[in-house]
């Protein structure tokens, strides 16, 4: 009988090997278990669903929404809305509001036109006679304390260390017109040292 060539056998590595050289996949820790929700009176807890898309779970699954309050105060209930809808009512509420707002600014804008005191100049009867008038309106109104660094608004009450309590007819340039119990006496205002 012929022998048959056979090519020589290479020595197997042992399995031990080449399992050391291939590190090691890290081995993933579960997340910790979330505590579960406590459960109120109000909704009482659901069991455990089987996991769902994010997709399928938001149509299956809808989410209590909060309810709207109408005009004549009663509850809406916003679930029967779809979002577009509770957009555009949101939307028209915000509107509805800035106009609220706007015509209040309108309305103080026009109270707060003072029309301009008049004042029969050089009549010191006249002067004293609208002093008294401006003081019983405004005295009671905190007077800022003048300095000539300071700014001051027209029509404003004015507490100077000699002159008193005065009232601000204008400002104009940083020159101050200023009724006085003995006469319209003119001041400097927001000077700056140089």
């Amino acid at each position: 009988m012929a022998k048959k060539a056979t090519a020589p056998k290479k020595a197997a590595k042992p399995v031990a090997k080449v399992a050391a050289k291939k590190p090691a996949a890290p081995v993933k820790k579960a997340p910790p278990a979330k505590p579960a929700a406590k459960a109120t009176k109000a909704a009482p807890a659901k069991a455990a669903a089987p996991a769902k898309p994010a997709k399928a779970a938001a149509k299956a699954d809808p989410v209590s929404k909060p309810a709207l309050m109408t005009k004549k105060g009663s509850e809406k209930a916003s679930e029967a809305l779809n979002p577009k809808d509770q957009g555009d009512l949101l939307i028209e509420k915000a509107k509805e509001e800035m106009a609220n707002i706007n015509a209040a600014k309108v309305a103080a804008e026009k109270n707060a036109k003072i029309k301009p005191i008049k004042i029969e100049r050089g009549n010191a009867a006249d002067e004293k006679a609208k002093w008294q008038e401006l003081f019983k309106r405004h005295g009671k109104d905190k007077a800022a304390a003048y300095k000539m660094t300071d700014s001051f608004d027209a029509l404003k009450p004015l507490q100077h260390k000699v002159l008193g309590w005065g009232f601000v007819l204008s400002n104009e340039n940083n020159r101050l017109e200023v009724l006085f119990e003995n006469g319209i006496k003119m001041l400097i205002s927001n000077y700056k040292a140089s």
